[in-house]
């Protein structure tokens, strides 16, 4: 009964408006591919942008690892995301998108991603903690996201949701 994206909604009334009316030049984007397309076929009058506006304060993460000797594990962390990107990269060149979702959908998958922002709460000390402020601030937009994906749902609806990877961990307690 409803499909809901990571698009603010003013942006997603206006491109699904677009797209019904055959107008939207064609787009890799999931949310046009997947989401619009499922939407239309099931001849849905609107797709749910269901996305918050956030901060995401990593730049006090980088100074407090790098005045407490922390760069290291810090930098470690990042090139693991930047190989998490390039392997990804390789599958939607050579697999299906199935292949890419299934890949990244999969419980470990979720985890193993959700684990970088617990690994930053290991940055800071007493009263300083900027990493706790970092993973608060990614908590809070989750929990608007999630709390906009309730109150869209009507009683007795379904909805699908496409949204950044990074969301999955916390969406699907939502």
């Amino acid at each position: 009964t409803e499909v809901m994206v990571e698009w603010p909604q003013a942006t997603t009334d206006e491109q699904y408006t677009s797209y019904r009316a055959d107008k939207l030049p064609p787009s890799r984007n999931e949310v046009v591919q997947l989401g619009f397309r499922l939407a239309k076929l099931r001849k849905l009058e609107r797709v749910r942008g269901i996305d918050v506006a956030g901060e995401f304060p990593f730049d006090p993460v980088k100074e407090y690892a790098g005045s407490h000797g922390m760069q290291p594990r810090l930098d470690a962390a990042l090139a693991g995301a930047g190989k998490e990107v390039q392997t990804l990269s390789e599958r939607v060149r050579t697999g299906s998108i199935g292949s890419v979702l299934r890949y990244m959908n999969t419980p470990t998958r979720q985890l193993q991603n959700h684990g970088f922002y617990m690994d930053m709460l290991r940055y800071g000390d007493g009263d300083t903690q900027p990493g706790a402020k970092l993973v608060g601030a990614w908590y809070a937009r989750n929990l608007a996201i999630c709390a906009r994906l309730l109150q869209s749902v009507p009683a007795g609806g379904r909805a699908v949701v496409f949204f950044g990877a990074g969301h999955a961990y916390l969406l699907r307690q939502c």
